[in-house]
């Protein structure tokens, strides 16, 4: 707060320009312009645009690239270097069942990069689609106990475990995670009418 300066808003500290509510040291560049916009001080509120045939960065995979009239950072593509996934396309490299070709964009080369939430054993993974349980799903746990149900005529149980997948984790049944069973026939009161239990653990009744 500088009163001399503007005594209704806040004025840039030396050295640093104040652009969509940030304090942006002097020279530093607009994320991803490459360097072809920056903070000087002399208009503090907004972003500088360097003249055209300035140098900028693209990272390693360009040869000298420079700042265009619009302030577009460019230059010529280096063979073999990628910038993008897309880039990978044609890679000769064979991706596993869960992974995936990918532009390591530090580097400027192909790579095979795991691909998230797949997996290809474990007794939370779904081995037919190499995807993971989702979370709660029954995976071996203690049994603690029963639900029931009515369907129609049909009294329905599925068993309750101490112990689930985690829905991240391929190989771990956590204990401290509830799961159930499929739902099954329980019993079948056929011509009389099923009736619940005081709550969801206690086996309906046929009357």
């Amino acid at each position: 707060c500088d009163p001399a300066k503007n005594k209704s808003g806040w004025t840039a500290a030396s050295g640093k320009c104040l652009i969509d509510g940030k304090c942006i040291s002097s020279g530093a560049s607009q994320a991803g312009s490459g360097g072809c916009f920056v903070c000087d001080t002399k208009t503090p509120s907004q972003w500088t645009q360097k003249a055209a045939g300035t140098a900028c960065n693209l990272g390693g995979c360009f040869n000298l690239p420079k700042c265009d009239a619009a302030g577009v950072c460019s230059g010529t593509q280096k063979p073999g270097c990628c910038v993008a996934n897309a880039d990978c396309d044609n890679d000769p490299a064979v991706p596993g069942v869960c992974e995936e070709k990918a532009c390591n964009i530090v580097t400027g080369k192909c790579e095979l990069k795991p691909v998230a939430g797949c997996c290809t054993a474990g007794i939370c993974c779904d081995i037919p689609t190499n995807t993971m349980k989702e979370k709660g799903a029954a995976c071996g746990g203690v049994k603690s106990g029963a639900e029931y149900k009515c369907e129609g005529s049909l009294v329905m149980k599925r068993d309750i475990f101490s112990g689930g997948c985690t829905g991240t984790e391929p190989s771990k049944c956590a204990g401290s995670i509830t799961s159930y069973g499929e739902w099954t026939q329980y019993k079948d009161c056929k011509d009389q009418t099923c009736t619940p239990g005081s709550s969801v653990t206690v086996a309906p009744i046929c009357k």
